[in-house]
């Protein structure tokens, strides 16, 4: 079949050339529309509706049904003398008829198994983006709520206090959740973020007494950097919540150092909680950065956890070149 298919194909322009072929062209022409409209009934309708829902015996007899009618009209286009060399089709079977028809069945099968595939790849991959993002809006709800109540036990220890900083405390809290309610859920510019992270140190040390030495050191240019928000809060939050005595001194140190291709931000501060910080390592705070970390920079970044008997130490390394979402 495939041997005749060659040979007529070969011939083809001995005949396509004779004086006064044109209606040999027309013939192919419409022999050629006819396979095409089949190509894309097959692709569309049959192999969708039938053949990829296992109905493999109506798919046989509706594509045979379609080869026996194909024939037919191909038969009728000869018998109306339409051909300057009729007995040339004849002899060849209309250019390899059957081999024609099993080329473009096989063609529009490809085409159609080919794309329902990349159509089932990509609604999986949807679906699993979508349970990406749904996670990690709940794991940034869990942020907030976190962030909130911290802010709220400072200004509550001032208005205890009977602080004149109390109002001062009040409209920076405002300023820091006008921030939290803007900010875009996938990224942030890292000026914006050093920024709420000044506004939120600033808050907190109201409440602290002269024991406690409070440092935030920037290193380069955050100029068009963007990153994930409030991924450097739980840090920050932590040293405040572990590093503060009322009788003992104690320092609170940050540093974000900012390089072309990656950002590092470390935190220090003194043990005065064992037992809060051990909770904290391994509680919804850690592990809720640490599943961040892993859908917001999966493979591009590095967070390490140290501790000695009076010092906790956290450092995160991002690499802007290879960060990005899971999703």
């Amino acid at each position: 079949m495939i041997r005749e298919l060659f040979f007529a194909g070969a011939e083809a322009p001995k005949v396509l050339t004779q004086p006064f072929a044109g209606s040999n062209w027309i013939l192919l022409l419409l022999f050629f529309g006819i396979m095409i409209f089949f190509f894309y009934m097959n692709a569309g309708v049959f192999v969708p509706k039938l053949l990829l829902k296992r109905r493999f015996g109506v798919y046989l007899l509706v594509v045979a049904g379609c080869m026996f009618v194909i024939i037919l009209l191909v038969k009728g286009l000869v018998s109306l003398d339409l051909v300057t060399d009729a007995e040339f089709f004849k002899q060849r079977r209309f250019l390899g008829l059957g081999s024609a028809f099993i080329t473009f069945w096989f063609a529009s099968v490809g085409y159609q198994v080919t794309r329902a595939w990349f159509q089932s790849e990509q609604a999986r991959r949807d679906l699993e983006n979508e349970k990406l993002k749904t996670e990690l809006s709940y794991l940034q709800g869990q942020v907030n709520p976190h962030f909130l109540f911290n802010t709220l036990n400072t200004i509550y220890t001032l208005a205890h206090r009977k602080s004149d900083r109390t109002a001062e405390s009040v409209l920076q809290l405002s300023n820091l959740l006008r921030y939290v309610m803007d900010s875009p859920p996938e990224s942030v510019l890292l000026e914006d973020e050093i920024r709420h992270l000044e506004d939120f140190i600033a808050l907190h040390k109201l409440r602290l007494t002269d024991k406690t030495r409070v440092s935030f050191d920037v290193t380069g240019h955050p100029s068009g950097i963007r990153i994930a928000p409030m991924l450097l809060l739980p840090f920050v939050e932590n040293a405040f919540k572990h590093g503060v005595s009322s009788h003992r001194e104690s320092a609170i140190r940050f540093r974000l150092e900012i390089q072309a291709n990656s950002i590092r931000f470390r935190s220090e501060n003194a043990r005065f909680n064992s037992a809060g910080i051990e909770k904290e390592r391994t509680g919804i705070g850690i592990q809720n950065l640490q599943r961040r970390l892993t859908l917001l920079y999966p493979g591009a970044h590095d967070l390490h956890l140290s501790e000695t008997p009076d010092q906790y130490v956290a450092e995160l390394t991002i690499s802007l070149e290879k960060g990005k979402p899971a999703f």
